[in-house]
Parts: C-alpha cells; sequence; structure tokens
C-alpha cells in the first residue's frame, strides 16, 4: 500500500474537502482507496457524503484496545476510517496514547491488512501536532495543503521542518508535493505567491486548485464536486491533481516492489 499524508500549517485550506474529493478521483481511477482520518474534528464523513453523528472511530477503538478494522465504513468506493467522536477526557487519552507510541499509526494500518496496491489517504489536524507527526512517520508521500496568500506562504517553512523531521527520517518516506487550493486569479498576491512558490521549496512539484463555489455547494449537499459540478473549473483542477498524485503513487508502489 501507499500511504499519502495531507497535511497543512494552519486550518481552513480545504484540506479535508481535499482528502475527499482526491479519494473520490482516485477510486475512479480503478484504485483501492481508504481514507483515514487523524483529526479530532472528525467531519471527513461529512465530506465523503454521510452525516458524522457519534459514531465510534478509530480513537475510541485505540483506547479500547480493539482493532481499527471493527470501525471501518464503506463510503461509495472508499473504506473510510473516521477518527470518531470523543469527550475531553477521551480525547486526551488518545492523544497521550500516540505521544507514547510514534508508530501506532503506521502499525494499525499494517494490521488492517490493506490490499497491497491500495491507496491511503489520510487526513491529519492542521499546525505540528502528534496527529501530524503520526501521518507523516507513516507516510510515503506528503501531500501538502496551503493557501495562496501570505500565512501560509510563512508557514511553509514550519510545514517542511515538520515533512523533514518526521517523514524524510523514514526509511520508507518516498516523496512530498504541494498543492495550492483556492487560487483567485483576480488577486495579484494569489499568482505571485504560485509564482515564486516552486523556487522557494527547492522545486517542489505544484499542484493547483481555482477558487470555485461550486466546491462549497457540493459539501452543502454532501456529493462530491465531479458529481455536483462535472464542467466546473475545480472539477478539471481536483482531476489534474488526482492524475499528479496517481503518477507519484505508482512511482512509490514500482520503488516498494523494487526493494521488496
Amino acid at each position: 500500500m501507499i500511504i499519502v499524508a495531507l497535511v497543512s500549517t494552519k486550518g481552513g485550506v480545504g484540506r479535508t474537502t481535499l482528502t475527499a474529493n482526491l479519494a473520490a478521483a482516485l477510486s475512479d481511477q480503478g484504485r483501492t482507496v481508504y481514507a483515514i482520518e487523524m483529526d479530532p474534528q472528525n467531519s471527513l464523513q461529512w465530506h465523503l457524503g454521510c452525516a458524522p453523528g457519534n459514531v465510534d472511530g478509530l480513537a475510541r477503538a485505540t483506547i479500547a484496545g480493539a482493532a481499527w478494522r471493527n470501525a471501518t465504513r464503506t463510503v461509495g468506493k472508499v473504506t473510510l476510517l473516521p477518527h470518531g467522536a470523543l469527550d475531553e477526557v477521551d480525547r486526551l487519552a488518545f492523544e497521550q496514547a500516540l505521544y507514547a507510541q510514534p508508530d501506532l499509526l503506521q502499525r494499525h494500518l499494517l494490521a488492517l491488512a490493506v490490499p497491497d496496491d491500495a491507496v491511503v489517504l489520510i487526513d491529519t489536524a492542521s499546525g505540528p501536532s502528534v496527529y501530524q507527526r503520526q501521518a507523516l512517520g507513516a507516510a510515503d508521500i506528503a501531500l501538502m495543503v496551503m493557501l495562496p496568500d501570505a500565512a501560509s506562504f510563512a508557514g511553509m517553512t514550519t510545514m517542511t521542518q515538520q515533512v523533514q523531521a518526521y517523514g524524510r527520517a523514514g526509511a520508507k518516506f518516498f516523496d512530498t508535493a504541494v498543492i495550492v487550493n483556492q487560487i483567485d486569479n483576480a488577486r495579484q498576491l494569489a499568482k505571485d505567491v504560485v509564482r515564486v512558490l516552486p523556487g522557494a521549496l527547492d522545486d517542489v512539484p505544484l499542484g493547483r486548485i481555482h477558487r470555485d463555489e461550486s466546491v462549497a455547494e457540493a459539501l452543502a449537499c454532501q456529493a462530491f464536486v465531479a458529481d455536483y459540478a462535472p464542467n466546473a473549473m475545480a472539477t478539471a483542477d481536483i482531476a489534474l491533481c488526482a492524475q499528479a498524485l496517481g503518477a507519484r503513487i505508482d512511482a512509490a508502489q514500482f520503488a516498494q516492489d523494487a526493494q521488496a
């Protein structure tokens, strides 16, 4: 399996929305896709088209010492493993387990017996956190999501340091990529950030998604953007990002097979 961690320096960049829509796009490529939520906000379910509710997820399974397999849900073509709803006491207990066992996520993913050719997308909490550390430690590919604004650009140094500290140090870590989300071509700052970003990040390849009201409208209808507005600009952008990510996944799979 190839594990992709979607990470960001701050909230509100559209990381969870992107996780859900990339999962759908990759499944449309004929891939077996798992979506894992390492974020206590517990909202990935909504983005995948089902009401979150108070269902149990991987967090409560961890606290109970149970297998994560029992917490999985099938949503269309995607297998979802939600974080699950927790009260404050249980959230702290889960975070303590994550701190105490840096490889907890990786071990549980292996125990899921995910098919060898599967893609696992991990949506993780924004900013430096134990959730992000776990995701990067398990990842083959780190996909950094940012907005074309000054705050996101300034925070990319911290994000890159996190990737290098907790991702690149791993023997199985393979690649990094950046997606700039919600690009508004009417704003000069957005165009400037997109222009200078590759050089600022040592020519890390870049994916771009333009600001499009269809994204918010699709979420309100609990639909994927491609299904809600197949001709929208964001639909085309997401498809291009999924194609580029698919190529990286194939390269990572080839490297894994060569090492086996």
